[in-house]
């Protein structure tokens, strides 16, 4: 027990020296931005599709610029990478219903709906809570509980409000979640980049 443990927490720690970059919250910022770019354009699912589906790379390319260099190269069990796999699409799958659900009353106009709609934002928030959680388990960092938090406020405060239609109300709460978890990824990068600078390694050294 003590030995699963101390891995657990070693894991954590991996995981949390990874997300000192600020690039998981970008890229949250950036997922919930289309998704409501999709909202108001079914056509451009195909780039919500496209940063799920290559999330992982993108990832990579921007640790070995950015992160590795500055923290060293690190790498994550397996068996783990499988269960975020598993985690991502129990997060994402609710998401899409919720997403499609929205898009189809909407353009259907089906009315009669409206009156629960009002609470999409809310519902929303709750569903936001997933993969917000995940990643607390993930890294143990804390300020996953206050991203979870923001969007269940957000979500309950946007519901209050008085908008011409329910896709417009969760439009405009998705893109001002975005817009607040872009701000904070993008301090805490900047933050990254100015407290760690990049590690002279012998490679690096024999080369300059």
């Amino acid at each position: 027990m003590s030995t699963e443990k101390d891995l657990l927490e070693l894991e954590q720690n991996v995981h949390r020296e990874a997300m000192k970059d600020g690039l998981q919250e970008l890229l949250m910022a950036l997922m919930l931005c289309f998704s409501g770019v999709v909202l108001v354009d079914g056509r451009f699912v195909i780039f919500l599709a496209l940063i799920i589906v290559f999330q992982t790379t993108v990832i990579e390319k921007f640790r070995e610029a950015y992160t590795y260099p500055r923290l060293g190269k690190f790498k994550i069990r397996e068996e783990k990478q499988q269960l975020s796999a598993t985690g991502v699409l129990f997060t994402v799958v609710p998401l899409v219903i919720l997403l499609g659900f929205m898009m189809i009353a909407s353009h259907l106009e089906l009315t009669y709906l409206y009156p629960w709609l009002i609470w999409a934002p809310a519902a929303f928030g709750l569903v936001f809570v997933g993969p917000s959680m995940y990643l607390v388990g993930k890294s143990g960092l804390r300020r996953y509980y206050g991203l979870a938090g923001l969007g269940i406020v957000l979500g309950l405060l946007f519901s209050q409000f008085a908008f011409p239609t329910p896709l417009d109300r969760l439009v405009v709460y998705l893109f001002s979640l975005a817009v607040i978890i872009g701000v904070v990824g993008g301090m805490i990068l900047a933050r990254f980049l100015s407290t760690y600078p990049v590690l002279i390694t012998e490679d690096s050294a024999n080369g300059a």
